[in-house]
């Protein structure tokens, strides 16, 4: 890292900017990160005003915080081949819209944006740390409000579902539940590893968020997450992440929360008055009621109709977003990434984005397999990047891709940390 080329020149030596290198620049992804999970802000200040909001520190904080090399960038190959997929997936997207009379091409400048942002990311080069700081940050940014505004029933900032998921004004159902996944492995990490009382209060209060939320997507990454520490234990021979002790706390708590926390919450909001519903139907007590007698019919038909236009229209596709099904008869884009990439960009574009996701996954595979230290160093270095691409594109499974930044940011500063620091950590 000799002989660095400073792109912005004498511009820290000029206004003495160094505070954002000791510390303080956690601060400012904590801020990004915490605008990110806060999802439904963008209905009261509009989009733009995300995008404006989320830019505006990226495109400060990768002027001031590094000395940023040309030359860094330049060798290091995961960069290089991270923009080269996202390039094929922009062309993808390109070459469907113009064999199909330009449909979709508009969402080309938005993704065209969101890759300079993760070179803004890339040029800021932010610690695990830092990544794990934030993500703490969002998560209490967006569950403590939730919890405060149910203790104390302000009905007209909360925001229930007729099958009783709930959520506030700035993330509502569906959004909330993000934050919790997102700090899951690195909470439930820290439990079975470390006699420690915040990470067991992390751990149910994640719980406790998805409880609230009730989404089926978190539920299963959090159920996965738990058998892969389990197998990596076991496999390991490590006996402190295995102590009967620790999965039995974690089971009841699962049990008190899902079966007791949650119905109660849900009962104490009622009693005061009735709280915003966007679907006005007979409220149900508890999530797992919901969860079992789930109705996956309109996700079965998705499905169907996406590998049946990925059939029709292979192998370019039929234009970004074109791929539609009727849920309670309105036209919704196909909730599963893949299939509706492979229906509506083809072949290329969706090796393109795959490619944004796999090439940081290889760094972090070949870091755990090669690196220095234990393996549970190891892992435990990488969760917090690894958990938030993983966590993206296991939610693709379930839901479309999306072309907003507030959606984006959390993985481009995950894939960021993986590429600028994994392959050079000792």
């Amino acid at each position: 890292m000799n002989n660095k080329i400073d792109i912005i020149g004498g511009v820290r030596e000029r206004f003495g900017i160094d505070w954002l290198e000791k510390g303080k620049g956690a601060l400012l992804l904590a801020f990004v990160i915490g605008v990110s999970v806060l999802g439904n802000i963008k209905l009261y200040i509009g989009s733009p005003m995300v995008w404006l909001i989320l830019l505006a520190p990226i495109f400060i904080y990768s002027l001031l915080c590094k000395r940023l090399s040309v030359a860094f960038l330049m060798a290091n190959p995961f960069i290089i081949l991270i923009f080269m997929g996202w390039l094929i997936f922009v062309s993808g997207i390109a070459l469907a819209g113009w064999l199909h009379d330009g449909k979709g091409v508009y969402t080309i400048i938005k993704y065209l944006v969101i890759m300079l942002v993760l070179l803004g990311c890339i040029l800021i080069q932010p610690t695990e740390r830092q990544l794990e700081f934030s993500l703490y940050a969002g998560f209490v940014v967006s569950f403590l409000p939730l919890l405060i505004l149910m203790l104390t029933r302000k009905h007209e900032l909360l925001v229930i579902l007729g099958d009783g998921r709930a959520g506030w004004y700035a993330a509502w159902p569906g959004v909330v539940w993000k934050t919790a996944a997102l700090i899951w492995p690195m909470a439930l990490w820290s439990y079975l590893n470390k006699r420690n009382w915040r990470c067991y209060l992390l751990v149910a209060s994640s719980m406790l968020v998805v409880s609230i939320d009730g989404s089926r997507t978190a539920m299963l990454w959090m159920a996965l997450t738990y058998i892969l520490f389990f197998l990596v234990f076991c496999l390991s021979r490590h006996w402190p992440g295995l102590r009967p002790g620790k999965h039995i706390a974690l089971l009841s708590t699962f049990l008190v929360v899902f079966l007791v926390l949650q119905p109660s919450l849900l009962s104490w909001v009622n009693l005061g008055g009735q709280p915003a519903l966007l679907d006005v139907t007979e409220l149900s007590g508890s999530t797992i009621d919901r969860v079992a007698a789930g109705n996956t019919s309109t996700r079965m038909e998705m499905l169907y109709i996406g590998w049946m236009s990925a059939i029709a229209e292979f192998p370019f596709g039929a234009g970004f977003g074109q791929t539609v099904a009727l849920d309670a008869g309105v036209p919704t884009v196909i909730h599963m990434t893949y299939l509706q990439l492979l229906a509506d960009t083809g072949v290329l574009g969706l090796t393109g984005y795959l490619a944004i996701f796999v090439i940081p996954l290889i760094v972090v595979v070949r870091f755990i397999v090669n690196g220095a230290g234990s393996i549970h160093e190891r892992i435990g270095y990488v969760l917090p990047a690894s958990s938030g691409i993983l966590l993206y594109l296991f939610s693709g499974l379930f839901h479309p891709v999306s072309n907003e930044l507030m959606e984006w940011m959390v993985v481009l500063l995950s894939i960021a940390v993986v590429i600028t620091r994994v392959p050079y950590r000792n």
